[in-house]
């Protein structure tokens, strides 16, 4: 069928999505491109493209992007002071914001294969102003010692002339290590095909051509007869704003419904696939454009995880070393980097028990895991936690003997705390008497507390009542005892751990 019948008269047949009529022929390579040129404008109306091409603009714009300083410890901090800083993480010029900068600049990376940003010096110094430029307005060569020099076409005059320290460029994936490889000149077959397809279905609706149903007459209609029911047909019921109304049949008709033919569950499977394949070629999960066919509750949430690592990690890396390469001047003291932690947020319950096992092992302080969840600090909320069971045996020993110190000290002091008492309130009989019972109780709390064996602790109790039944002067006794009887309980303790 050609483009001058359909014209001459469009509702006698609709094109099948492979006919020629949706297609022209490039006279150089015989490739059949799809009718019309493919612009990313006209890409964009596949609506696969659209979707993967927003997708991946918005969630690379959405993110944070931080510039860091390198510490001497191998460590990073952010650094607000740098010249870029603002820049990437508020608004590269005096119209656009971040978001709108970077989500032109990916859109024009996953379309073109590159994308091109004119630096102007200013105030702030070398990079002080972003603005975007059209890939078709740039022509990237080298000079003489294989650098790149980009030509930027004007209005009038001849092209601008401008160095690498001019132009910030994203390159896509390149086979000339210059420039990028345009998406939609590499994949115009699929891209067309689903172009082709949707022209398809909408000219399909359109024109009412598929027959939903057969009209069937008792007898035999005349040549007028049958055009009068053509008109009416027509008239009533032909587009798809006039779709499910109804129609009164006269003379003995009857209305048989037809069902899907089989050219009809190809074409849809055509659309699937195709969107599958527009999918693939971004590198996009196809549950992320719509297509939830092998999605599952079990599986939806690996798939996410899957974009995150598969499709965004390495158009991140690739903004990354540009930022390097083409603004920071100082590669070895700064860095950009974005922060994808929003983007592997799992479930409010999930977050928090990995927040708790970081807190507990002294990966992370509280106050680090409630800026995660965007809440303020709190008092000593830096301190980091480490158990005892995660030191070195080296460190463990000596926390637990500082322990076993300071215990054994308290101890000690309670004990001769209650003697002098005891002592200043009865005479010497009473007071051993008084003493025993003490003892008895004292030496099942040291064994307890100090996790110390019930031998040790007895022995401990023993010397004691055995210094005390000899003394002469319980004070001058007890008076000794505040150096010398805590240094015995300690030794006894720490033979023990």
């Amino acid at each position: 069928m050609t483009l001058l019948s359909f014209l001459l008269n469009p509702r006698s047949q609709t094109p099948a999505p492979h006919d020629i009529f949706w297609y022209t022929v490039d006279p150089a390579s015989g490739y059949m491109y799809p009718l019309g040129a493919l612009s990313a404008e006209t890409a964009m109306r596949n609506s696969a493209v659209y979707d993967c091409v927003k997708l991946l603009s918005e969630d690379i714009a959405k993110l944070p992007l931080i510039v860091y300083r390198r510490l001497p410890n191998g460590g990073k901090e952010r650094y607000p002071r740098h010249a870029i800083y603002d820049l990437l993480k508020t608004s590269p010029n005096e119209w656009q914001t971040s978001f709108e900068f970077r989500q032109l600049m990916q859109a024009q990376l996953e379309l073109r294969g590159n994308a091109y940003a004119r630096i102007y010096a200013g105030r702030r110094g070398a990079v002080d102003r972003l603005e975007a430029l059209s890939p078709d307005m740039v022509t990237v060569q080298r000079n003489a010692h294989g650098y790149p020099i980009y030509l930027v076409a004007r209005k009038d005059g001849p092209p601008e002339r401008l160095t690498q320290e001019d132009i910030f460029h994203l390159r896509g994936f390149s086979l000339n290590g210059l420039t990028g490889i345009s998406t939609i000149g590499l994949q115009y077959e699929a891209i067309g095909m689903g172009l082709a397809a949707q022209r398809f279905q909408t000219s399909a609706f359109n024109n009412g051509v598929r027959l939903s149903g057969i009209f069937k007459h008792p007898g035999k209609l005349g040549d007028k007869a049958l055009q009068n029911l053509k008109n009416s047909i027509a008239e009533s019921h032909t587009g798809s704003g006039k779709a499910g109304g109804f129609m009164i049949l006269e003379e003995g008709m009857d209305w048989k419904e037809m069902s899907m033919t089989l050219h009809d569950a190809q074409f849809l499977e055509l659309r699937k696939l195709n969107r599958s394949e527009i999918a693939a070629i971004f590198r996009v999960p196809p549950h992320k454009i719509g297509d939830l066919e092998r999605a599952t509750f079990s599986n939806i949430e690996h798939q996410a995880l899957e974009y995150v690592t598969d499709a965004l990690m390495s158009r991140l890396v690739r903004w990354e070393q540009a930022i390097t390469r083409d603004l920071i001047g100082e590669k070895h003291l700064y860095f950009a980097e974005f922060l994808i932690d929003s983007l592997l947020r799992g479930d409010i319950k999930s977050r928090y028990e990995a927040y708790s096992t970081g807190i507990n092992c002294g990966i992370l302080s509280p106050d680090e895991a409630r800026a995660l969840e965007n809440m303020n600090p709190r008092p000593e909320g830096n301190r980091f936690w480490q158990p005892l069971n995660t030191t070195t045996v080296g460190e463990h020993d000596q926390r637990l003997n500082r322990i076993v110190q300071i215990t054994s000290l308290k101890f000690a002091n309670k004990e001769l705390v209650a003697l002098r008492k005891a002592s200043a309130q009865n005479d010497r009989k009473e007071f051993i008497d008084w003493a025993n019972e003490f003892y008895k109780g004292y030496k099942e709390s040291l064994a307890g507390s100090l996790q110390m064996p019930m031998e040790k602790a007895e022995k401990y109790v023993n010397e004691g009542l055995a210094e005390l039944r000899a003394a002469s002067c319980f004070n001058d006794l007890l008076l000794e005892w505040e150096t010398r009887r805590a240094k015995r309980l300690i030794q006894l303790a720490q033979e023990a751990a």
